[in-house]
């Protein structure tokens, strides 16, 4: 076979190389002094350095260094032995972590300004952070301050996601670290690559102290959160800080924003108001997330969620303030007497464009926030843009079958005749032809139906998929994947003189 050059040449190299014991590998760092700093033996080192046989700066496997060490284990008098022995202050392990990143972290002053004094740079950030964003968490003062004496850019920012540390003593709830950052003239509104500023983070963590003394120093309270951004469409707007407040729970943090003159009405880009927000928050849904708010909303540390109400109203807040307009969408059958659609949106969800807070609190059976809004001037007898009135959400118009997001059935009962009090027609139908019997069908609530049916309900209105009241709970509905159906709501029904649909038809004649 003809020689081919060039192919044995690698691999009797490889061959030399490990008979040889690797004797052309690149030599393996000297470790003695990193891994005695590493074990705190402050004797073995100035030994070792006295011996003058090792290089101060010679790293672990890690490019770690005595100095990293008796910088990670807060041991300033290591620290000067190695820095009078000449170790370098600004060294990097493979992590990019410096003497005085890992110093901040304990955010012992002496230890810092010793590693400062020395030449390290107080800005420099190799893994992306700067050395006062891990100062700014700790909350030491001292520390802070002798980072800025030397240098240290107060607006310094990390490299993936542009926080400062004002936004980290912000989040953390560290007064007085703030307190030093704005004396220095931190900037107050500046965004991360998120698009949070010092106060969103604030907010978002309840932390009302930084908050108060970020509006003090002109933070802006009517700024809104960053929006969703899809493909070739411009970004929309978030909501604003009241709101997260609000749908957070932070119902405390809401009034100091609110004192600051935060704009109470203020709008998301579905129309949704604080109050909505406020009672959608209060909704047992909201909480399922948070064992410390019980079903009804109410936090011992949170100022009142129904005083919160009042405060918004008497700051200008709309009680009857509606959502953005949602297309109606009308149900039909096919020829093979299926829906179009696969399952009828009717008996999946509601049209809730145009709804007001009452609306919503009438949904969640909340009788508390009903009332409130009544007396703050609510209208109860608005209904959505699609009619589905206070009556219908309450007995139960877009029900889902399982959801813990509705109260039990004696609240909404209440609802109902709360609702019905307030002049809300019992016959009103919706832009599908649901009524509030429709509603309590979904709902399963016997004792809703006799209600409606006591105060004139009549059972003969037909959906416009010409389903009764009767007929759905009969029938059955399309729900979860399965038909689900209620025998005990129909044989209330027929007791009560309801009449099925001629031939308990589920299709119209003329499409069979």
């Amino acid at each position: 076979m003809q020689h081919r050059p060039g192919l044995a040449s690698p691999i009797l190299f490889l061959f030399v190389f490990f008979l040889a014991g690797g004797v052309l590998s690149a030599a393996e760092p000297d470790a003695r002094l990193p891994e005695l700093a590493r074990s705190g033996d402050r004797a073995g080192v100035a030994s070792l350095l006295a011996a003058g046989d090792v290089d101060v700066d010679s790293p672990g496997v890690d490019g770690t260094t005595a100095l990293h060490w008796a910088a990670y284990a807060d041991d300033a008098d290591l620290a000067r032995l190695l820095l009078d022995a000449g170790a370098d202050p600004n060294a990097e392990n493979r992590n990019g972590a410096t003497p005085l990143a890992l110093a901040c972290t304990n955010a012992n002053p002496a230890l810092i300004e010793g590693l400062l004094e020395a030449g390290a740079d107080p800005s420099l950030a190799p893994n992306g952070e700067p050395p006062i964003l891990g100062c700014a968490r700790t909350g030491r003062v001292a520390a802070l301050r002798t980072l800025l004496r030397y240098g240290a850019s107060v607006d310094a920012a990390d490299t993936w996601r542009g926080q400062t540390a004002l936004m980290w003593a912000a989040a953390e709830d560290h007064a007085p670290i703030l307190n030093v950052l704005l004396e220095n003239g931190a900037a107050v509104d500046t965004p991360s690559t998120g698009g949070f500023n010092a106060l969103m983070f604030a907010v978002r963590q309840d932390a009302h102290d930084a908050a108060r003394l970020l509006i003090a120093a002109g933070a802006d309270v009517n700024v809104h959160l960053p929006g969703a951004r899809r493909a070739a469409q411009p970004a929309v707007p978030g909501p604003s800080l009241l709101s997260m407040a609000v749908t957070n729970g932070h119902y405390t943090m809401a009034a100091v924003l609110l004192e600051a003159g935060a704009d109470p009405d203020a709008r998301d880009a579905r129309g949704n108001s604080i109050l909505h927000n406020l009672v959608q928050r209060r909704s047992p849904q909201r909480h399922l997330a948070n064992q410390f708010v019980d079903s009804y909303g109410v936090d011992p540390t949170q100022l009142d969620s129904l005083e919160l109400m009042r405060m918004l109203v008497d700051r200008g807040a709309d009680p009857n303030a509606r959502t953005e307009p949602t297309p109606i969408r009308h149900e039909r059958w096919t020829d093979e007497g299926i829906f179009s659609a696969g399952r009828p949106y009717m008996d999946n969800g509601v049209n809730l464009g145009g709804a007001t807070p009452y609306i919503l609190a009438a949904q969640g059976a909340d009788v508390e926030a009903m009332r409130a809004l009544t007396a703050l001037g609510a209208d109860p007898r608005l209904a959505t843009y699609a009619n589905n009135t206070a009556v219908m959400m309450a007995s139960g118009v877009g029900h889902i079958e399982g959801s813990r997001r509705f109260r039990p059935e004696e609240d909404a009962l209440e609802a109902v005749k709360l609702a019905l009090t307030s002049g809300v027609d019992v016959n009103a139908s919706n832009a599908n032809g649901q009524t509030a019997l429709h509603g309590a069908v979904y709902r399963a609530a016997n004792t809703i139906i006799g209600h409606l049916v006591g105060a004139g309900a009549r059972t003969d209105f037909e959906d416009e998929l010409d389903r009764s009241a009767l007929d759905l709970a009969e029938q059955g509905f399309n729900q979860i994947a399965s038909v689900i159906r209620r025998d005990s709501a129909a044989a209330l029904l027929r007791s009560l003189g309801a009449v099925a649909t001629p031939d308990g038809r589920t299709v119209p004649a003329d499409q069979r």
